[in-house]
C-alpha cells in the first residue's frame, strides 16, 4: 500500500466533479471567445490549436481525466461549428473533423499525465 494520490483526482483544492466540469466549460468559453477575436476567421485551425493549448492547460491543472475528456469533446464541438467559420452549425468535414478531435482528446490526456508525473507523491 502507498501513500500516493488515486490516479487522476483533481487537484482543484478537492471539488467534486461537477465543480471541475463548470470550470472546464467556463475556461473552454474563455478560449474560444479569446481564439474567436485575436485571430481571423481565414485562419480557423489556428483558432483550432489554440482551442487544443486551452484544453492541455485546463487538463494540467484539473488532473481529472474524466473532466479533460468531456472538456475536450465540447472543444471539438465549439471549435467545429463556431470556430472554424460555419455560424453554429456543427458541419463534419471527414478526415480534418476526426483529425480535430483527435488533437483535443490527445492534448486532455497528455494534460492529464503531465498532472499525474507531476503531483505530489507520484512515483517516477
Amino acid at each position: 500500500m502507498t501513500d500516493s494520490p488515486a490516479p487522476f483526482v483533481a487537484r482543484a483544492a478537492g471539488w467534486p466533479l461537477e465543480v471541475v466540469l463548470a470550470t472546464g466549460y467556463a475556461v473552454l468559453a474563455a478560449g474560444g471567445c479569446v481564439a474567436a477575436l485575436a485571430v481571423p476567421a481565414a485562419h480557423g485551425e489556428v483558432r483550432v490549436g489554440l482551442m487544443v493549448i486551452v484544453v492541455g492547460v485546463y487538463a494540467a491543472w484539473a488532473a481529472h481525466l474524466v473532466a479533460a475528456l468531456c472538456i475536450a469533446a465540447v472543444g471539438w464541438c465549439v471549435a467545429t461549428a463556431f470556430l472554424l467559420g460555419n455560424g453554429g452549425a456543427l458541419a463534419l468535414d471527414g478526415a480534418p473533423a476526426a483529425l480535430r478531435l483527435a488533437a483535443l482528446l490527445a492534448a486532455a490526456v497528455i494534460g492529464s499525465g503531465i498532472a499525474r508525473g507531476v503531483s505530489p507523491g507520484s512515483r517516477p
